[in-house]
């Protein structure tokens, strides 16, 4: 991503990036207070749309990317809405699956 895709918010603490997505919409993404951080959140959502998705990129998504962030992605058709299941499982306790598993 070159230079002018990013700037700070308006409270200038994170940095916000734009892109298009596959429908060719503007959209624009809070980052991190960190430019590499947002680099890499960015050049990640590039290899969603490209039809990249590999381990890596499953667990990027659902433990590093906020709620937020995740929640405008599969509302803009980029991740599957199945993500957001995924990531509410992986935040779940291994003692509350484990009853949840003995229940049925």
């Amino acid at each position: 991503m070159d230079r002018q895709n990013y700037w700070q918010n308006k409270k200038g603490r994170l940095l916000v990036f734009r892109f298009q997505d596959k429908q060719r919409i503007r959209r624009r993404l809070q980052g991190f207070t960190d430019k590499d951080a947002t680099a890499t959140m960015a050049k990640n959502i590039k290899d969603i749309m490209a039809g990249v998705m590999n381990d890596g990129l499953q667990k990027y998504i659902t433990s590093i990317l906020s709620d937020k962030t995740r929640e405008a992605l599969i509302q803009w058709q980029i991740i599957p809405a199945s993500f957001e299941r995924y990531a509410t499982d992986l935040r779940t306790p291994l003692s509350q699956h484990l009853e949840d598993f003995k229940r049925r």
